[in-house]
């Protein structure tokens, strides 16, 4: 259970780091930052301030967190198998 739920926040965060930066590296520079100020004023969605993700650092140090336990659990698994 532990293992499909770390490869699962592995795969959507690889797969949101993706697609935001085919996103925005297409988008002209000015319309990018436009995008940017609207995202800052706007801050933290609800359910982003319930789970306690409300900054990138707080999202970036998850997607770290859940890919540090994916590894300790697959390295775990081959050793032990």
């Amino acid at each position: 259970m532990l293992a499909a739920l770390c490869a699962t926040f592995s795969v959507f965060f690889l797969l949101y780091l993706l697609w935001t930066h085919r996103l925005f590296s297409r988008t002209a520079p000015a319309e990018a930052l436009r995008i940017a100020a609207t995202q800052h004023r706007r801050g933290a969605s609800r359910l982003s301030r319930v789970i306690g993700l409300k900054t990138v650092e707080d999202w970036s140090m998850t997607a770290v967190l859940v890919v540090a336990m994916a590894v300790s659990l697959i390295s775990s698994l081959v050793i032990s198998g």
